[in-house]
């Protein structure tokens, strides 16, 4: 944790990503919560901002030391579940060696202290099921609710704690006053996800209807497919299944191997012989990730799935897949120890690339550890890696995280060129994404107000249109010139006069993104009432 906090704060060359700039943004405006999220990022980054500055280096603080709390919280899960030490440091390395904690440890997103939560809630719910523990039911609610001021879907933790319940059976262990502390709980988790709640409710449910547009369901505020409107059964996308299914390998690493093993062995025939005991620890785990895991992959066979969105769910399977990896490390050592026994000219071939024996579990821990340490190092520079491959990484993905403040540099030069063509009115900048909005307003020198204009050209509402000073419909602005980021020259030309090329921004990843000079803005009602209608906040 430490050393991550100093290389943020010394070597990290890496300017904001969007999410993190758009979440910059919230914490500048404080909330009870906001459009798509709980406010919970935003107060840890005003926290970090009004301490330490506005630095890139202060905005992440935080996402080290949530990435050691969970790694902390996943390790006395395993030690405690298993009661072996050694499965709670084996846990915790492959907590720390996955690609995608790795990144969320040092990125400002909701991952990291989402992730937090729930390892912490995961604990505790072994705690009050596993050992009969008091105090553990309140915990659990207090984890929930505060990972609900990061992320709505904690909820399928309490979801998965009622069905690890019912599979461990006779191994489960009641406190005698386990209604009270279950009450208790519950009172917790409500009065901190209350926030949430309250401000939803006074804002339309927006949130609720960010969630359900996921689903492509008609209340959400996604474009609906036709076949789904129209009631026509789809056909199930295999081939977008298995890509998800690939990319979760990718994103956590090959202990993804060892975990499903895991499982198999507690769900199968055998999975007495495979519990480690027999007090459910192992069946546990499964329950608890069961729900969040299944959710997204049966939502891959209708809707794209991010994914790090069902990555809450490894929590628990992590602390199992370390059980396998100390059993799998034992009986590794114990082959190879009688196989040296043997005289020399005596010891067959036993392994899979090499004489000496090898186990499935022991040859998948090595790969996942080898994996964890190149991507690892790859990620502390890898504007670096890609150099090696391609004369300008800027022009690549990486430029994602390399190329902001080119861009801001140059669209502050296009404001000045746009403010001495029409010293009349003081032009302003809008994006079509918000993203990009997010990045200019934290990367353009003069730290503007940006509109967000997602809603005039089809897309989607976002927290731009909740903010009165950000919202594209302000009258203050018509007539006036405005520096275009993204969209179409095609999307533009309805709300302005006239609308410009001006090519591509300096640092821009994308090829197809360009930015616009659009003069004398006629408002958004101009040429897209429907979109400025259907998004607008209530």
């Amino acid at each position: 944790m430490v050393l991550r906090i100093v290389y943020l704060w010394i070597w990290c060359p890496y300017t904001l990503i969007e999410d993190e700039a758009h979440y910059w943004e919230w914490s500048r405006r404080l909330d009870w919560a906001y459009y798509s999220k709980g406010p919970g990022i935003a107060w840890l980054i005003a926290l970090g901002t009004r301490a330490l500055g506005d630095s890139e280096a202060a905005i992440r603080t935080f996402a080290p030391i949530a990435s050691a709390l969970a790694a902390l919280a996943v390790a006395r899960l395993a030690r405690e579940a298993f009661e072996d030490p050694r499965v709670g440091f084996y846990a915790a390395l492959a907590f720390q060696l996955a690609p995608i904690n790795q990144a969320g440890a040092l990125l400002a997103t909701i991952d990291g202290p989402y992730l937090a939560c729930w390892a912490a809630g995961a604990w505790a719910a072994w705690r009050a099921l596993g050992r009969g523990s008091w105090w553990a039911w309140p915990a659990l609610g207090a984890a929930v609710g505060c990972g609900f001021l990061f992320k709505s879907t904690i909820l399928f933790l309490p979801i998965g704690v009622a069905l690890a319940g019912c599979c461990i059976g006779r191994a489960r262990r009641t406190h005698p006053r386990w209604r009270s502390a279950l009450a208790s709980g519950v009172v917790l988790m409500v009065a901190l996800g209350s926030p949430v709640v309250t401000w939803n409710a006074a804002h339309g449910w927006p949130q609720a209807r960010h969630l359900i547009g996921h689903v492509a369901v008609g209340w959400g505020d996604m474009p609906v497919p036709p076949e789904t409107a129209s009631g026509r059964r789809r056909e199930i996308p295999m081939a977008e299944t298995l890509e998800f299914l690939l990319g979760q390998l990718g994103l956590m690493g090959p202990i993804l191997v060892i975990a499903a093993i895991e499982a198999w062995a507690c769900l199968g025939p055998r999975r007495r012989a495979n519990e480690g005991g027999g007090d459910g620890a192992g069946a546990f785990m499964v329950a608890v990730a069961a729900p969040i895991l299944l959710f997204y992959l049966g939502m891959t066979t209708f809707n794209d799935v991010e994914g790090n969105w069902p990555l809450a769910g490894y929590a628990t399977l992590l602390a199992l897949a370390a059980r396998g990896v100390v059993r799998g490390m034992d009986d590794y050592r114990a082959r190879v120890a009688r196989w040296r026994a043997l005289p020399t000219g005596r010891r067959p071939w036993e392994g899979f690339v090499r004489r000496k024996p090898e186990t499935v579990r022991q040859v998948v821990w090595h790969l996942a550890v080898g994996a964890g340490l190149v991507t690892g190092a790859a990620m502390l520079r890898a504007d670096l890696v890609a150099r090696l491959f391609v004369p300008d990484p800027e022009r690549t993905a990486v430029g994602r995280v390399l190329g902001a403040r080119k861009m801001g540099a140059h669209v502050q030069r296009l404001l000045q060129d746009a403010r001495r063509g029409d010293p009349a009115g003081e032009p302003f900048l809008m994006a079509e994404h918000y993203g990009r909005a997010s990045l200019m307003a934290y990367y353009v020198s003069e730290r503007p107000v940006v509109r967000c204009a997602s809603v005039p050209l089809g897309g989607r509402m976002t927290q731009y249109d909740i903010w009165p000073e950000t919202r594209p419909d302000d009258p203050s602005l018509h007539g006036r010139a405005a520096v275009l980021l993204g969209g179409s020259q095609r999307k533009w030309r309805p709300l302005f006069e006239r609308v410009e090329d001006a090519g591509k921004l300096e640092g821009e990843h994308k090829e197809d993104r360009r930015v616009f000079i659009g003069h004398g803005y006629l408002g958004v009602g101009a040429g897209s009432g429907a979109a400025s209608e259907r998004g607008a906040p209530r």
